[in-house]
């Protein structure tokens, strides 16, 4: 989880320097900076959500090392690569005169429907790992009910806002 912070804190320098550099030296917008932020952030926010899936299932509560540990984590990097293609592929067309907001294009659907996906993998494992707990073990309940409900915001929030704003008129959505 540290690493993921790090790793949005510099997201967020370089977008900082970019806005620096855009409004007191160039007046240009530099995309290094642009493409620099994006990669990071996504990088970042891919990390967290892969942990919550992690800690849905119990990770570091109820196991340490599981027997599908060898395929979870080579197939969870895979995702954050195929994430990391699609943030990139949604950055091409970025300015389009048809695009009304950052998630109206093919690459962002994908990258939506994945973040769908993951909020119901999330609760699966939460599902899964409160029926495990013992009814006696109030804190670890306890934890898993928290973890359900900040990580379901964290994960729901991007898909809720964009159903929501397909309700908004096309024009207004910029």
């Amino acid at each position: 989880m540290k690493i993921s912070l790090w790793i949005g804190f510099s997201s967020l320098v370089f977008k900082y320097i970019g806005h620096i550099i855009y409004a007191y030296l160039t007046g240009r917008v530099h995309e290094v900076f642009d493409v620099l932020y994006l990669l990071l952030h996504s990088i970042s926010d891919y990390i967290v959500i892969f942990l919550l899936i992690f800690l849905s299932f119990g990770w570091t509560v109820t196991f340490i090392n599981g027997a599908d540990m060898d395929l979870y984590v080579p197939m969870g990097c895979m995702l954050g690569f195929v994430h990391v293609i699609l943030v990139v592929l949604n950055k091409v067309t970025d300015g389009t005169y048809d695009k009304y907001h950052m998630f109206d294009t093919i690459p962002a659907y994908i990258m939506l429907f994945f973040r769908i996906m993951a909020f119901g993998v999330f609760i699966w494992g939460i599902i899964k790992s409160i029926v495990k707990v013992k009814a006696e073990d109030t804190k670890l309940r306890n934890y898993f009910q928290h973890l359900l409900v900040l990580g379901g915001l964290y994960l729901g929030f991007l898909p809720v806002g964009f159903m929501l704003i397909s309700f908004m008129e096309a024009a207004k959505r910029q």
